[in-house]
This record gives C-alpha cells, structure tokens and sequence, in this order.
C-alpha cells in the first residue's frame, strides 16, 4: 500500500492491525510500518505488510486497518481473503482460455497457487472448518484437485538420521517420534525420553524446548513450504553440552502418515501438502 509522509515519518509507532480468524475468535495483530518491505512498481512506491493464514483458514475474511500515530486513529477497514488473492491471480495471469500470457509474474506462480489451494482444501476437510466453502471452489477442476497419484512410494522419505555416540556415561536419551503440524504454521516436532533438562539448536531456526510429563520435545516451527522437503539436523544438549545429533525431515512424517495411517482425510492433506512443497521447491529455484 501507499502510505502518507507523515506515517512514514513515524514509522516506529504506526502500524497495520491486521484482524485475523483463530479457532473461531478474532485475533490481532499489529505490523509496523519500519518492518514493512519497501517495493516500487511502475514508479510508484509501495510499502508490503505480511501476514500468514493457516491453510484451512483460505476462506476467511481478514481486516486490516492502518494506525496513524500522527492523528491518532485508525484509517478505513480493508478486507481480503487468500482466496480473493488466488481468484485475481489466476483470473489475469493468462488471455484467451489461457494460451496468451497475460501476465508473466502471475504466470509463473499459476502451478504453486493451484497447489495451495489444493492443499487449502484439504485442510479444511481434514480440520473440518467451512467446508461448505472449500478454496477451490470455482478455481480447480476436479482434476486439479485429485491427490490420489501421491503415495508413500511417491515421497520415498522413510529414513532419518540420529547420532547419540557423544552422550555422556550414565545418561540416557531416547529419540521416540516426531509429528507435523499443519494448524497455523508448519511445525516440525521431535520426541525425547531423558531424565535431563534438554536444550535443541537446528541452524538458523529457533527450536522451542517443551517439557510434559512423558517426553522432551523439540520444535522447529515456521517451516516455509519451499524447505518442508528439506533435512532438519538438531543439535540435542545436555546442560549446555552437545550430546548428539538427529536428522529429520517433514517429508518423513508425510511418508509415515500414508504408509501407516487409516485416516483418509490425514493422507489427503498430507498428499497436498507433499505436491504444495513440490511446487514452491519449483517456484522459488527459478527465482534464483
């Protein structure tokens, strides 16, 4: 969006309040204008303000409202969808029953923004929210909706990596399971049996330490869709020393679900999400 001078000027305080749907109640957040990212196009200069929507929430509605540190109050509502965003996209990437680009940026994303919705749809059967108004509704065929080509043997991902060699004499560490999470964020969690405080480190991701009465869990979350094929190496620690190593990928729980589950709706999205990662994989190398 455009914004004033005077905004700009004061860009430590204003921000955009985004009003976003969680678990059926409203939540806001607040995105301020010096985090913004600077673009211009056609002359113009725009700042972009993001914010992320969990797959079965693509249908609904999201505000955002502009604050205005100067005068004090907020600017007029604006409401969107990632649905509203896929629709314009598809609708002008392509001319003539789609054999002319149209828009060669927009053309480019068609393949990943159809595997978004793909993957939108199952969520929201799998999560059972608004399912009488999947994603797709009006923007897929039937075909480009069909998962069903997708199974273990498509992913191939069954192995995973641990070296737990360095632990001290007289400890104990197990490594038990992981699990994906696919609510807001993709969250890759990984299970632990110790009867010592651990800490993780994975890289440049921060990796939350969580303690219940069975298990040590590590989570590595905000896992982009461009990297959800990727190897994830966490460095486990024993007060502060690094005792081992173990090696997972999203993609091994994806393969594990189809192989293992009797939930149809589970393998569904999980197929999607695996075709959703193919695509950004695609998307994003042709950008380098």
């Amino acid at each position: 969006m455009e914004l004033s001078d005077s905004v700009i000027d004061h860009k430590f305080y204003s921000y955009i309040l985004f009003t976003v749907p969680k678990n059926g109640e409203p939540e806001y957040r607040k995105f301020y204008v010096k985090d913004a990212v600077k673009k211009e196009v056609n002359g113009k200069e725009y700042y972009v303000f993001k914010c992320t929507v969990a797959a079965k929430e693509m249908t609904s509605e999201i505000n955002a409202q502009l604050f205005d540190t100067t005068s004090g109050k907020f600017g007029p509502i604006y409401t969107y969808s990632v649905k509203d965003y896929a629709k314009y996209l598809l609708e002008n990437a392509y001319e003539n029953d789609g054999i002319i680009v149209k828009n060669p940026t927009f053309a480019k994303a068609v393949p990943l923004v159809k595997r978004l919705l793909s993957y939108g749809s199952y969520a929201q059967i799998y999560f059972d929210k608004n399912t009488d108004n999947l994603v797709s509704d009006g923007l897929l065929t039937s075909e480009e909706l069909n998962v069903s080509s997708v199974t273990a043997e498509t992913i191939n991902k069954t192995d995973y990596v641990e070296d737990f060699s360095r632990l001290p004499e007289g400890k104990e560490l197990k490594f038990e399971g992981a699990t994906l999470s696919l609510k807001s964020q993709t969250t890759l969690s990984l299970y632990f049996i110790s009867n010592d405080e651990l800490t993780f480190e994975c890289d440049a991701y921060d990796v939350e330490a969580v303690q219940n009465e069975n298990y040590r869990v590590a989570r590595v979350r905000n896992i982009s869709s461009g990297e959800a094929q990727n190897d994830f190496t966490v460095t486990v620690k024993i007060s502060g020393d690094a005792v081992g190593t173990i090696t997972y990928s999203p993609m091994n729980y994806c393969c594990n679900a189809l192989s293992k589950s009797n939930n149809d709706n589970l393998k569904n999205v999980v197929r999607a999400f695996y075709l959703y990662s193919e695509a950004a994989k695609e998307y994003f190398q042709q950008l380098v």
